[in-house]
């Protein structure tokens, strides 16, 4: 539910319940982003796995850090929408960043 207070873009909302939407573990997260066809590149806050899934939804940047994800919605803005990342997807952003699930990489 969506209140007065929650100025966040709808766009930033739709990543986050699609993030949540990836499993509750990192094995589901991993069988959800190959199935996407989401492949990225280790310990690159711009081009793993998660950030190229996000970048799907529109932004105009996206970087993924620690336990959250910051983005842009647009070129012509200067806000940075934070978001947290689930547990699971967290998870899987450790664990593929010390070369686990080697079928993400991209090549």
């Amino acid at each position: 539910m969506t209140t007065s207070t929650d100025r966040r873009p709808d766009l930033v909302r739709l990543a986050e319940a699609a993030l949540s939407g990836l499993g509750t573990t990192a094995d589901d997260v991993t069988a959800s982003l190959l199935r996407a066809g989401c492949t990225g590149d280790h310990c690159s806050a711009n081009t793993c796995p998660i950030a190229r899934f996000l970048f799907r939804f529109g932004f105009r940047e996206v970087t993924v850090v620690g336990d959250w994800a910051v983005v842009r919605t647009s070129s012509s803005s200067v806000e940075y929408w934070q978001i947290v990342l689930p547990d699971a997807v967290n998870d899987f952003v450790r664990d593929f960043d010390t070369n686990h699930y080697p079928q993400l990489e991209r090549i």
